[in-house]
């Protein structure tokens, strides 16, 4: 099932592979590279580990984490988002006169302000985070044979 935060991790795989090409392409000598979304539940699947998460989301979480090692991922609401103007129906006029969309947030915007705090918690009571984790079977191996460690 392709849900919303699948399509979500999709977009940031897409990121990443579209800012490594870009990256490439400059052929200049960059410092830092932020990655921007406004997915808590993507963020959090990024910061696990791929082999506690289900395969769909796990393929594409290794990707992004072998392509972005050296990036910081970083949050930012849906409100200061300029990726979700047009989503939000946004006709071509308003478009035109739309200050985020041309502009990016401001850096009074709390997200950009304090991008260097920015903490990614592991949403693990969310829904979505724990319905793409791997369930995890537990075994136990009982005997009442006495003689059973006396093999050898």
């Amino acid at each position: 099932m392709m849900t919303i935060a699948r399509l979500e991790l999709a977009a940031c795989l897409f990121l990443v592979k579209l800012t490594n090409k870009v990256l490439a392409a400059l052929k200049e000598i960059v410092d830092s590279v932020k990655l921007w979304t406004d997915s808590s539940i993507v963020l959090s699947w990024i910061n696990t580990s791929p082999h506690l998460l289900k395969t769909f989301v796990a393929n594409r979480v290794s990707q992004i984490q072998q392509l972005s090692k050296d990036f910081q991922w970083r949050h930012i609401s849906s409100e200061c988002n300029p990726a979700d103007t047009l989503s939000r129906g946004l006709d071509a006029k308003t478009l035109a006169a739309c200050e985020l969309w041309w502009n990016g947030p401001g850096p009074s915007t709390p997200d950009i302000s304090k991008q260097d705090a920015v903490e990614i918690p592991i949403i693990s009571s969310d829904k979505l985070y724990y319905s793409e984790l791997k369930t995890v079977s537990k075994v136990t191996l009982t005997t009442h044979n006495s003689d059973f460690l006396n093999i050898c």
